[in-house]
This record gives structure tokens, sequence and C-alpha cells, in this order.
């Protein structure tokens, strides 16, 4: 089993766990772990008058919402639910800034 199928299968078993539970810790271990996904997305609005901290910020907190109302029962892939979510509070930012 490859390193990026063990992560694939850890981060399912997160994801299962947090919405079984909804313990706090494994929230911010599946918030750190899509971190990255985050700064991609922010990336592409980087250079329209908002520092791309700030826009990590905003998307993080649509992963947070992506993270409470996802469900994995549905059988989709977490971060093609999630990407609509915090593209979306990018673009709720930039409407409510502007």
């Amino acid at each position: 089993m490859t390193e990026a199928w063990r992560d694939r299968e850890r981060v399912r078993e997160l994801l299962r766990e947090y919405a079984g539970h909804r313990k706090p810790e494994v929230k911010e271990e599946l918030a750190a772990l899509h971190l990255n996904l985050v700064r991609f997305l922010a990336g592409k609005f980087a250079g329209r008058g908002e520092s791309l901290e700030d826009l990590v910020q905003v998307g993080s907190l649509g992963l947070v919402k992506a993270l409470d109302r996802y469900d994995p029962d549905r059988g989709n892939e977490f971060t093609t639910y999630a990407t609509p979510t915090i593209v979306g509070e990018i673009k709720r930012h930039f409407r409510d800034k502007g």
C-alpha cells in the first residue's frame, strides 16, 4: 500500500469519526490536513487587492463550514465537496468587501 493511499484512508477514517462524534481535536486535525487545498484555492484569487494570508483565512472559514456539513455516507470525496464551499466563501468576501 502506498503512502498516499494510507493518507487518503486516514482522512476518510477521520471524516467518519468527526461525522459521528464531532470531536474538536478531530476537526482540528482535518482542517490542518486540508490547509494546502485552501492555500491553493486562495492563490487563484491572489492579486485582486487582498493579501494571500487574508484569503487563506477566509477560505479556512469555508473549510470549517464544509467539515461541519460533510456527510461521508453520501460517497463523494471531501475535497470535491469542500472546494465549492471554500471558493464561495472567498467570492463572498470580495462581494461583501467591494
